[in-house]
């Protein structure tokens, strides 16, 4: 659990920090829950936990996340493939969280009974279909479109389970944006056929042997001179 600053027991962040503890403890004794304390750096030009925008505002915030630090290169690999996550982990930790969720919205604290709010049964099943769905499409903010299939999957998944679920579209502050979308996500490619190397070698030995032969020319014009006349006046005479 990362927070910006330590939540006092009386607040929500705190209540809700031991209703995660209460959770992980009735659900299994190997499994480990702690606090990670990082305070904000405004001068770094990207914040390190997605909670940070929030705590900057002073809303309550925190970040769940099995990384002790910020800059894992797990954390912002593009590598993030069908195969590198475990279902059964995340089933686990959704039923987690939702446990420790219900716990907090419920008022339920210092109970060592569990919820149950999903069932054993489908809650993995779910999830690896959702994984195998999020996975198989791309997922860029370039390609999100309105009717682009994960957002109308999100839709109707949401829609069975609550009401009134509204697609909003926002844009960011023109003087002072928090996020950037580059646009383009189709582009044009140019490609020239050029001349191999040893194209421009033969070219450039053909450039020096013609300024070295007027260079010659210019500067030995009086042998070439004599040389013409020895060629050219046995001719006129025997007109």
């Amino acid at each position: 659990m990362h927070v910006s600053k330590p939540p006092r027991d009386d607040s929500a962040s705190g209540h809700l920090k031991r209703c995660l503890e209460e959770t992980v403890e009735a659900h299994s004794s190997d499994l480990r829950f702690g606090l990670v304390h990082k305070k904000i750096n405004l001068g770094d030009d990207l914040l390190s936990w997605e909670h940070e925008r929030y705590s900057i505002r002073r809303l309550p915030a925190l970040t769940l996340s099995h990384l002790e630090r910020p800059n894992e290169p797990r954390r912002s690999s593009i590598l993030d493939t069908r195969s590198a996550v475990d279902a059964t982990v995340l089933a686990r930790n959704v039923k987690l969280i939702a446990d420790a969720l219900g716990r907090h919205l419920y008022g339920r604290v210092n109970e060592s009974a569990q919820l149950q709010l999903f069932g054993d049964e489908g809650i993995e099943e779910s999830v690896r279909g959702w994984l195998d769905m999020l996975t198989s499409v791309p997922r860029a903010q370039q390609v999100l479109t309105k009717d682009h299939p994960i957002l109308t999957s999100l839709l109707a998944g949401m829609s069975r389970f609550m009401n009134d679920v509204q697609l909003l579209s926002f844009t960011a502050e023109k003087r002072d944006p928090e996020f950037t979308f580059f646009s383009g996500v189709t582009g044009v490619m140019v490609a020239y056929s050029v001349k191999p190397a040893l194209f421009d070698l033969f070219l450039g030995l053909c450039i020096a042997a013609y300024l070295a032969i007027i260079y010659l020319f210019v500067l030995k014009f009086s042998f070439v001179q004599t040389v013409l006349r020895r060629f050219i006046a046995p001719k006129l005479k025997s007109l």
